[in-house]
């Protein structure tokens, strides 16, 4: 039960000479990078969406799918795309919106037979769109700046006083919490997110 992991983690953070809240919040981050793989997984294709629904901010055409497709060699012809699109409302006129996104992605899957494996298919691409990379970039240029107009020169001393939890690491949250409140920036939570899980890789 949990009496006895805590009396192990205590055992191992007398062992390795380490203060025991320390080796929680150790725990605590790696177990967090571990249980949220499919979490990653969808804002992941939540970046993926945005990179390449480039026309309008919320909804992805059938060209831009296609392309997506093409870019991640998935071998998905444009009249199957089509097809998709028009079994959804305005799909062809307007695009269509992530749960749309994640809809189309679920009957391409079925289609080429290899069902929810679709979902790290089109989620690995984040990892070789330049758009993503660029995007990346500019987030980490508005971070240094904004840091540097708030924290000046003394970055260790405004990082330690963004830590809320005084534990000497930050978290997702705290990352979040310095770029809203802290440095004012208004990029997405899934662009941040992933710009966060390659800093604290």
């Amino acid at each position: 039960g949990f009496a006895e992991f805590e009396n192990l983690l205590s055992w191992a953070a007398d062992v390795k000479c380490v203060d025991f809240g320390a080796c929680v919040q150790k725990v605590v981050r790696l177990s967090s990078k571990l249980c949220d793989k499919a979490a990653s997984v969808q804002r992941r294709l939540e970046v993926v969406f945005d990179a390449f629904g480039k026309q309008d901010n919320n909804k992805m055409s059938a060209f831009e799918f296609g392309n997506l497709c093409r870019k991640t060699n998935v071998p998905f012809c444009m009249g199957d795309i089509f097809l998709l699109f028009s079994q959804h409302s305005g799909g062809l006129k307007e695009g269509i919106d992530f749960e749309g996104f994640i809809a189309v992605l679920t009957e391409v899957g079925n289609k080429l037979e290899v069902g929810d494996e679709v979902f790290t298919t089109f989620a690995r691409a984040v990892e070789s769109l330049d758009s993503d990379e660029e995007t990346l970039s500019r987030i980490k240029m508005r971070l240094r700046q904004a840091a540097g107009i708030v924290g000046g020169n003394d970055w260790k001393g405004f990082l330690l006083s963004c830590d809320r939890n005084e534990n000497g690491t930050l978290d997702w949250h705290d990352f979040l919490y310095i770029c809203r409140d802290k440095l004012h920036l208004a990029d997405k939570d899934s662009n941040l997110k992933i710009l966060f899980e390659r800093l604290d890789a």
